[in-house]
């Protein structure tokens, strides 16, 4: 029996004794049987540290990580370099690939090498499909990491594959049985939303069949990605079953008491922030939005180094802080009246939440430097959308440092149009940028490719069911319509919009019938859960 040692210098040592011991075995031909049995307590010491990283409550979060990392570079270095088992290598890169991504915050160029290497040993060697399938699953979480959605698709597409042939029924462990289908829906709901919906529906059965005491981790992310598309869709009555379903597992002691506690509920009140601002119940958006940054601020020692996690909860904030709030609705009139178009705008006071966040200029080094794709595009997003919004309110001037910026908007959304092209493809953000970037091109003379590309955007929003995005691009197309003297078409426009207006409102009429869900998420709160 291996002994867990509490000291992480003791836990370094013993993992170096029984590399010297496999290397020992390996040079000895008759050494076969410990040989064996060295690599099966390399195995349970590795897997004893990880548990330890996993359940440390550790006030220094990024010191458990490191142990592990550690000690997988140690193995690593030692016997991959001689040692004449390919699975026994493959294996041991695995372990450095998992020891990577247990860190707060990961080096591009360290990953990327290890990844490529990684790739295509894994590929040369097939006598080990399980261990092709757990490299898929660390690269398809890296590329999640790094903003590389595109990349992470065909792996995505291979993985679920892998998982669905019969002849190799046990690659992988039972608990990670819907893993493969929740990242190949994590990965479509990207680019097509709403074929990612039904998708869904066969996910969310399975993960009914699992046994009630397993860990609810991947139900917690498959329910959550869900919310966020029927959140897109406006789908505000289903969100808040499905969001009070969240609310339950975040409060079960099993998940309070573990180290994935705080990103869940943070997540949670962002979620609840855009179910409030889309109801219009802006007190409670703003509650929830307070709630989530003073959770990510309790688990950031040293501000702006936030972790990877939070950085992305920090994008979630910025997003709902930034978002159209489609207010007040018209009422339907009786007499056919031609109805009207109305600008709307972001509230003035997430406004001014978003505003604290995005003049911290260290901040914004800290993800311009750093290996996210994703979140710098969404960042330069939501730095334009403020602008946007606070032009349209009469608010410039209010933040000399930020008005510096505004001479940049065009190229700021150039540039994150392209990198949401080529390494994000999703479909709703590349939508949201041109429905800023259109109105720019025509405010600089360029007429023809501002109309095209609101026009595209239309096309983007109506696939992915996105009503309000619709409804904020239908304005813009309204106000050049008018520009180039096009009334008949103005008038239709008008007509149209008029129509995603009274959908939105039976959409948010639905969801107010419900009114003992509607109260509870809107009056949740964190400290509930401890």
């Amino acid at each position: 029996m291996l002994k867990c040692l509490a000291d992480p210098f003791a836990h370094r040592t013993h993992v170096e004794l029984l590399c010297q011991g496999i290397r020992m075995c390996e040079q000895a031909h008759d050494l076969a049987t410990w040989l064996t049995w060295y690599r099966c307590a390399l195995r349970q010491q590795l897997n004893q540290i990880h548990v330890m990283c996993c359940l440390s409550r550790s006030s220094s979060p990024t010191s458990i990580p490191s142990t592990f990392r550690d000690c997988a570079m140690l193995a690593y270095d030692t016997l991959a370099p001689t040692t004449s088992s390919d699975s026994f290598k493959l294996w041991l890169l695995e372990v450095l690939c998992h020891s990577l991504l247990e860190q707060s915050v990961i080096s591009t160029d360290d990953s990327s090498k290890l990844f490529s290497f990684c790739d295509t040993f894994s590929t040369q060697h097939p006598s080990r499909p399980d261990l092709r399938m757990y490299f898929l699953v660390l690269h398809i979480l890296l590329l999640f990491r790094t903003g590389d959605v595109i990349r992470a698709r065909p792996l995505a597409d291979e993985l679920l594959a892998l998982s669905q042939v019969t002849t190799h029924p046990h690659l992988m462990p039972p608990s990670w049985r819907q893993l493969p289908a929740l990242l190949h829906l994590q990965v479509h709901s990207y680019y097509n939303p709403t074929a990612s919906m039904t998708l869904s529906s066969a996910l969310l059965s399975s993960l009914q069949t699992e046994p009630r005491d397993a860990p609810p981790f991947l139900w917690f992310d498959a329910h959550l990605t869900i919310c966020h598309l029927l959140e897109a869709q406006s789908r505000f009555g289903e969100l808040a079953t499905l969001a009070s379903e969240l609310v339950h597992v975040v409060e079960l002691p099993s998940v309070a008491e573990s180290a994935r506690s705080s990103s869940m509920c943070t997540a949670v009140h962002i979620l609840l922030a855009k179910y409030a601002h889309g109801l219009n119940c802006m007190d409670d958006a703003i509650n929830h939005v307070n709630a989530a940054f003073a959770l990510i601020l309790a688990n950031t020692p040293q501000w702006p180094q936030l972790s990877d996690a939070n950085l992305a909860h920090m994008m979630g904030l910025l997003d709902v802080s930034t978002a159209l709030s489609c207010f007040p609705l018209p009422k339907t009139d009786p007499g056919g009246a031609v109805p009207s178009v109305h600008p709307y705008f972001p509230d003035e006071n997430l406004l001014e939440f978003a505003a604290g966040v995005l003049r911290d200029v260290n901040l914004r080094a800290v993800i311009y430097n750093g290996p996210s794709k994703e979140i710098r595009a969404k960042y330069d997003l939501y730095l334009c959308k403020w602008l946007w919004g606070t032009q349209c309110l009469g608010q410039v001037g209010t933040y000399p440092d930020m008005d510096t910026l505004r001479s940049y908007m065009l190229s700021m959304l150039q540039d994150c149009l392209e990198l949401a092209t080529t390494s994000i493809n999703c479909s709703n953000i590349s939508a949201e940028i041109m429905v800023l970037f259109g109105p720019k091109l025509v405010e600089y003379g360029r007429l023809q490719d501002g109309d095209k590309t609101l026009t595209n955007a239309l096309k983007i929003a109506i696939h992915t069911k996105n009503l309000k995005l619709q409804v904020q691009i239908m304005i813009e197309v309204h106000a050049l319509c008018g520009r180039k003297d096009q009334f008949k078409s103005q008038s239709v426009v008008a007509e149209k919009f008029a129509k995603k207006l009274e959908s939105l409102g039976r959409k948010v009429d639905r969801a107010l019938e419900n009114h003992a869900v509607h109260a509870h998420l809107l009056a949740w709160k964190v400290h509930e859960t401890t």
